[in-house]
């Protein structure tokens, strides 16, 4: 079934889920919403943000969210209270994309000065009051990963490995090496370790991992699956161009996909093979999509 996150006012970019579950979606009018999964409603409206709020992704600690902006910067929210806990500054133009690291009190930015940067996030507990807040250390940018002059345009993570696609086609998987296994191609720790490119040049527009395997998504409507391990393409698809990715809790190998042309598949990463098709419950582009943890409901917006 699914659920559409954005009201008539508000165009959404991305959305994020967490348990218990609400739905937290970014907007060009510079705020996020944060929303009761159970009927939609608007619990909070976050502000800070001086630009448009691009990206959402919902972090390991309970009750947290990130977001980046445009304002070239990533900001941490906490639920209870609606309070911007830190703000993190190093990007030097939009940011585009944030997601979660697997490893407690990480997450990955990137933006549209051509890198993706790691954060270490230290986040005050009791839901982000002032008092906390000034006893919490700053957070730090602990790796800087460059992409050279192209834009990154999407950031995803599994365990130790990060995932970024940028305008040149070209999708990067950067690894974190252990401390005795230094690299001179390594930033903070992290080296290059693979490098997957598709025939093409057109801008990535989305990515995820799934399982063994990274799905990579572009704006002339391929989307590609690859061998998480090996580098190496296993399958390839045409279609509509895809904005964004979501992946299931409870089902490794199905991913949703959000289009330009109003729809939204399920495929099976594995056998390629489309699960589901919903189309027409949208009147536009679907820009966003998430999917709840407990249910596996789909919401898009």
């Amino acid at each position: 079934s699914t659920q559409q996150a954005t009201t008539a006012s508000e165009a959404t970019s991305q959305l994020t889920t967490k348990m218990p579950e609400y739905v937290a979606s970014t907007s060009m009018d510079r705020t996020l919403g944060v929303w009761d999964a159970a009927n939609l409603g608007r619990a909070l409206t976050l502000r800070g943000h001086s630009d448009a709020a691009a990206s959402v992704c919902a972090l390991s600690s309970p009750e947290l969210v990130a977001s980046g902006s445009w304002d070239r910067t990533v900001r941490v929210w906490t639920t209870k209270g609606g309070s911007c806990v830190s703000t993190l500054k190093g990007h030097t133009d939009e940011v585009n994309a944030v997601c979660a690291l697997g490893c407690d009190g990480r997450l990955a930015s990137g933006g549209d000065d051509g890198t993706v940067r790691v954060w270490d996030v230290v986040t005050p507990s009791g839901g982000g009051s002032s008092e906390t807040t000034k006893k919490a250390p700053p957070p730090c940018v602990v790796a800087t990963l460059d992409h050279g002059k192209h834009r990154v345009r999407c950031v995803a993570a599994v365990e130790d490995i990060v995932v970024s696609g940028a305008e040149d086609g070209v999708v990067r998987l950067w690894k974190k090496h252990a401390a005795e296994e230094p690299s001179s191609s390594s930033a903070g720790g992290y080296a290059v370790a693979s490098t997957l490119a598709g025939p093409g040049t057109s801008s990535v527009t989305a990515v995820t991992t799934c399982g063994d395997r990274v799905v990579s998504c572009d704006l002339d409507g391929n989307s590609r699956v690859w061998d998480l391990g090996t580098g190496k393409l296993t399958s390839r698809f045409a279609g509509s161009v895809v904005n964004d990715l979501a992946t299931f809790p409870h089902r490794p190998n199905l991913v949703a996909t959000a289009t330009e042309g109003r729809e939204c598949h399920v495929f099976d990463v594995k056998s390629g093979a489309v699960v589901k098709s919903l189309y027409d419950q949208h009147r536009g582009a679907v820009t966003a999509v998430a999917v709840l943890p407990a249910s596996g409901h789909l919401v898009t917006g």
